[in-house]
């Protein structure tokens, strides 16, 4: 057997450093992502009441898949809602500037980081309504035409999180198990 040299090791590790972080990235994000969507429907037991409808009209077998959790349009606007309210990567949305430009009358130098503000973006009352602090994901099929740069929870264009649709799956598929069987509640300790 041939033994490793240290930049082999290195090698070796960045490999593994790079592919685990991919992973850990999407589990860690989910799991996120599933807590504060969680909260929000302790919170608002009646979007949970209509989101457990949903699920008792569509998971009627033990089995959900892939289809199922595809048609359940209600539970996409909760998880989009929970999202909105809850950027889990909220600075995520940057860009080094590539040559010296003027954007909305501000002078930007190249090689300057330039970062998109999306929680203010995602709580803008002229895009959202002048209730854009509530969780409310009826928004959603109330108005569903927004401009596409208003939701950037996973990004936008070609470096959009490339595991956007398996987190949605993920995310889907947990919600469904857990509120057919489950109600969420708020205790004492839940802050309102």
């Amino acid at each position: 057997t041939k033994r490793l040299t240290r930049d082999e090791i290195a090698a070796q590790c960045f490999v593994f450093a790079s592919r685990t972080q991919n992973l850990v990235g999407g589990f860690d994000t989910t799991a996120s992502s599933l807590a504060f969507c969680t909260y929000l429907l302790a919170k608002n037991p009646q979007v949970q009441k209509d989101l457990q409808d949903e699920i008792d009209q569509y998971c009627n077998t033990e089995s959900i898949n892939y289809e199922t959790l595809a048609s359940m349009k209600y539970l996409d606007v909760v998880m989009k809602e929970a999202l909105r309210i809850y950027p889990l990567a909220s600075i995520a949305n940057s860009r080094c500037c590539m040559k010296p430009t003027t954007l909305g009358g501000i002078s930007i130098e190249e090689g300057v980081y330039v970062v998109a503000d999306t929680m203010s973006l995602h709580f803008d009352r002229e895009i959202w309504g002048d209730d854009a602090d509530e969780f409310r994901p009826e928004r959603w099929i109330e108005s569903p035409e927004r401009p596409s740069a208003a939701f950037l929870s996973f990004g936008l264009g070609p470096r959009q999180c490339v595991g956007m649709r398996l987190a949605h799956m993920e995310e889907k598929l947990v919600l469904a198990h857990v509120l057919q069987r489950y109600d969420i509640v708020a205790t004492e300790d839940t802050e309102v």
